[in-house]
């Protein structure tokens, strides 16, 4: 097992993507056979996970009005990037943090942790572009540029199995 760096704890997480809610509630998910076929059709969907965990933001009435995800992207180099994105209820991206990295790519990770890439995911939805733009191209080495598309595809994943999950019966 490799170390990791935590950015941030689960409970952290859920207080920063979770804002304000009333009521918080966790529901532990593991997909049918139907929706993870459907994921695995789509180009960039590769992890062969089927439980995720999501949270929800709600009024005292009980409507959702946030939902956090939290996603592992499996690493070439051995480990995991722990990802959390909050979306609304129509599937776009609100917020994405990074909460966790194995150490030994902590170098190629924090130039993307120190620019505002991770905000630019900001209403974005499932479709969203698994491509650089020049002003990240220009910024970041080449294996950091590499890191910045996981977590690219860590968002999209998640905005994907969000839709799935509430949105394809």
């Amino acid at each position: 097992m490799r170390p990791v760096i935590r950015y941030l704890t689960l409970k952290e997480t859920v207080e920063a993507l979770l804002p304000s809610a009333e009521e918080l509630s966790k529901r532990n998910v593991q997909l049918s056979h139907r929706k993870l076929e459907k994921l695995r059709r789509l180009k960039n969907w590769d992890t062969n996970d089927d439980t995720f965990v999501f949270f929800h933001a709600k009024t005292k009435e009980g409507r959702i009005t946030r939902t956090l995800v939290t996603f592992r992207e499996y690493i070439r180099q051995g480990g995991v990037l722990l990802m959390a994105v909050s979306l609304d209820n129509d599937g776009r991206i609100l917020e994405v943090r990074l909460m966790e990295a194995p150490n030994f790519v902590i170098q190629w990770i924090q130039p993307i942790l120190r620019s505002d890439y991770l905000d630019s995911f900001k209403g974005k939805d499932h479709r969203l572009d698994l491509e650089l733009g020049p002003e990240y191209r220009d910024r970041f080495s080449g294996i950091t540029q590499q890191f910045a598309l996981k977590m690219a595809n860590a968002v999209k994943k998640s905005a994907q199995l969000f839709m799935v999950e509430f949105y394809v019966k």
